[in-house]
């Protein structure tokens, strides 16, 4: 009321106001706008959710770890607006906070949503599904078929390693068979290994009888050939001196005379000398040769050493084929 007007009436009008604590006042704001605190707290949320509901469940997954903590620092007391329309700035400043850390959030992961992360997966399901029909096919083959190389080659490294261990102990049974026939007498046990690595050989088969029987060595042979040949050429000339008187007074003469052998022609004397040389050159092949062409009483004498003498040569023949064999099998 002004003063003038009091004056007029000369008497101070009363207020008409009603007066209330400033408490109650308060109290009364707080029950008309408590609720309204909690509704624009929800509010702000759910639209910051919705804001971004349409991204794939993987960046909501990330997003929610950068943004959980700082939705929650949003109470309802700090979003309270019992102090006025000026105690929004805050709250305008966190939203503004938030859209941009959701916008760096969005730039980084490169704007992935459902759909390409839909096709990520049908574009990896489809490469897996040309890769096993891949393998169920011209693949599978190709494979079985590489399969079956190395299985084979594995069975011929099996067969060729096992040849060559047989050829092992057989080249080491021949070789002691050979030192065992190369003396006199039989060499039964050098044998019967022998038979036993290669069965069924037709050398070894050939080699039987000989093993049990035996054969003079070189060395004898030429020793027993040097006291026989005397004896070859004596009978020789007691058969071509006759059947009368005087024939048989040269071959009573012919057992005490020394002959001296010219060892020309065919004669059993040209014969005999020429056999002597064969022996001297180690050639009883040759020997046996000339011996061979001996008849009469002189082919008698000269026969058990030439059995004896062949004995030898077949036994270091049928020797000396197994090892060529062998050889063979070895270089093959």
């Amino acid at each position: 009321m002004s003063a003038s007007d009091q004056a007029e009436r000369g008497r101070d009008e009363p207020i008409d106001a009603e007066w209330e604590p400033a408490d109650r006042k308060r109290s009364r704001r707080r029950e008309s706008s408590g609720d309204n605190s909690v509704g624009i707290g929800t509010a702000i949320t759910l639209s910051v959710v919705a804001a971004f509901a349409g991204a794939g469940m993987g960046a909501i997954a990330s997003r929610s770890a950068v943004f959980g903590p700082a939705l929650d620092s949003i109470g309802p007391g700090k979003l309270s607006v019992a102090d006025g329309a000026a105690d929004l700035g805050p709250v305008d400043a966190r939203l503004r906070q938030l859209e941009s850390k959701f916008a760096a959030v969005e730039t980084a992961t490169g704007g992935t949503d459902g759909a390409a992360i839909t096709g990520r997966i049908i574009s990896l399901q489809e490469t897996v599904n040309g890769l096993q029909t891949r393998i169920g096919g011209a693949d599978l083959a190709a494979m079985a078929a590489q399969v079956q190389r190395l299985q084979a080659d594995t069975d011929t490294i099996r067969a060729q390693s096992e040849s060559a261990a047989i050829a092992a102990r057989a080249a080491f049974a021949v070789a002691a068979a050979s030192e065992a026939a190369r003396a006199s007498g039989p060499f039964e046990q050098a044998f019967a290994t022998l038979e036993t690595i290669l069965p069924g050989d037709p050398n070894i088969v050939a080699l039987a009888p000989l093993a049990r029987a035996g054969a003079p060595s070189r060395q004898e042979l030429k020793e027993q050939f040097a006291s026989m040949e005397d004896d070859v050429v004596r009978a020789a000339r007691i058969s071509a001196s006759g059947a009368g008187f005087w024939g048989r007074v040269q071959a009573f003469l012919a057992q005490f005379v020394t002959i001296q052998r010219t060892g020309e022609g065919d004669t059993p004397v040209g014969m005999v000398e020429r056999a002597s040389g064969r022996l001297a050159s180690d050639d009883i092949a040759g020997a046996v040769a000339e011996l061979s062409r001996l008849t009469g009483p002189a082919a008698q004498v000269a026969g058990p050493w030439v059995q004896r003498a062949r004995a030898r040569l077949e036994i270091d023949a049928r020797l000396a084929a197994i090892r060529a064999e062998l050889s063979r099998g070895r270089s093959s």
